[in-house]
């Protein structure tokens, strides 16, 4: 924690609104325990505005070294009255893109993998199937399911080529 000038002593930190139990280490450094999931973090300190970030914690050892913007936040207060400012992490950005945006496209890639396996399951496109298949493995739904699935069904569909109609209409006899 630092303003203008250098490190900052005697600063409160404030996780999810709670006041955090703080070891000082070197000028300006701070260590507390937070558990993992998505955290606001304010500092405050006497004479300067408070600086608050929503961070997201990762699971981790206890052992990590700090590393920024996973284990490791830095803080810059300015000094006078006013409101508190935001200020950004770090990796942070990345982490909070990919939980916004990832589960819109494996909810996308699971539909085109159902559409697959209809397309596998009437036999009418072999080459839909293959991209169904692909796509359910892609989506990692069900955990580790969807992908296994996914593969096994790829590798199956190689075997059973024979038994999709192609452009007649008709499937061959089993």
């Amino acid at each position: 924690v630092t303003n203008t000038t250098g490190p900052l002593a005697n600063v409160t930190l404030l996780v999810d609104g709670a006041p955090a139990n703080l070891t000082t280490g070197a000028s300006g450094v701070y260590t507390t325990t937070v558990s993992s999931g998505m955290r606001t973090l304010e500092v405050a300190a006497a004479g300067h505005r408070n600086a608050t970030s929503e961070v997201f914690i990762a699971e981790q050892d206890p052992k990590m070294d700090p590393t920024t913007g996973v284990n490791r936040f830095s803080f810059r207060l300015l000094e006078g009255e006013g409101g508190a400012t935001e200020q950004e992490q770090p990796v942070q950005g990345l982490w909070r893109s990919m939980f916004s945006w990832c589960p819109f496209l494996m909810l996308a890639f699971s539909l085109i993998g159902l559409g697959g396996a209809w397309a596998a399951w009437q036999r009418t496109s072999f080459l839909a199937a293959q991209v169904g298949a692909l796509f359910s493995a892609l989506a990692l739904g069900f955990l580790l399911v969807g992908p296994i699935l996914g593969l096994i069904a790829l590798i199956l569909l190689q075997r059973q080529k024979h038994a999709f109609s192609f452009k007649t209409g008709e499937h061959p006899p089993p």
